[in-house]
């Protein structure tokens, strides 16, 4: 499993994370999964592989947007699974806690979901995303996946269109090039890895407020 440079780590996820993922699934998804589902997925579903993405918890951003003391509790930040049958890699689910959006850690779970995929066999890495939602379409295009097809009224919440996007993990080109893409955004992470937020992270978990993502 890949490891980020510090404060991040990544690892499988337990179902003493459940309470600790629930609470960043209520806040990301308009039907969000019940803590039952990923009790499932963790302990009866063995196809599917689930990682959490951790922040030292001795850590938080400061307003200078570098790392300082934390006051908050719980370091989980973000997640992601997929289903792994007959070769190809289905992801389920991928969310990061609102407060912690746009600095890199979306595609850093993005990645590492690839290559865990990679690890346990799969040739084929498949996803569905909103049509409406460009902002994830880039980033799994930057990582070579490519619109093959499209779930009509997919999502239950509003009738949204899915479009489903794919990309081959075999071959040393793509690994090449997962090991470029790994490089910059892991210099990206080492480096000042947080800028200012507009509210302050323990508040935006106490109350469920958060920063534009």
């Amino acid at each position: 499993m890949i490891q980020p440079p510090f404060p991040y780590s990544l690892r499988r996820m337990t179902t003493d994370d459940i309470p600790h993922v629930i609470a960043i699934e209520n806040e990301s998804f308009p039907v969000p999964w019940p803590a039952k589902v990923y009790r499932n997925e963790l302990t009866r579903n063995a196809r599917a592989h689930c990682l959490v993405l951790e922040m030292d918890a001795s850590t938080r951003p400061a307003k200078d947007g570098k790392v300082s003391p934390a006051r908050c509790t719980g370091s989980c930040v973000g997640y992601g699974c997929f289903w792994l049958m007959e070769g190809e890699a289905r992801v389920s689910t991928l969310a990061v806690a609102p407060p912690w959006r746009c600095r890199g850690l979306g595609e850093l779970l993005l990645l590492a979901l690839i290559d865990e995929a990679s690890s346990v066999g799969a040739e084929l890495l498949a996803l569905e995303v909103r049509v409406s939602n460009r902002v994830a379409q880039r980033l799994y295009a930057k990582y070579g996946l490519g619109i093959v097809g499209r779930h009509r009224r997919y999502y239950t919440d509003n009738g949204e269109d899915a479009l489903i996007m794919t990309v081959e993990l075999l071959g040393k080109a793509y690994q090449d090039r997962l090991e470029q893409r790994k490089a910059t955004l892991f210099s990206r992470l080492g480096g000042v890895v947080l800028r200012p937020l507009p509210i302050d992270v323990c508040d935006a978990r106490r109350t469920g407020r958060s920063p534009a993502t």
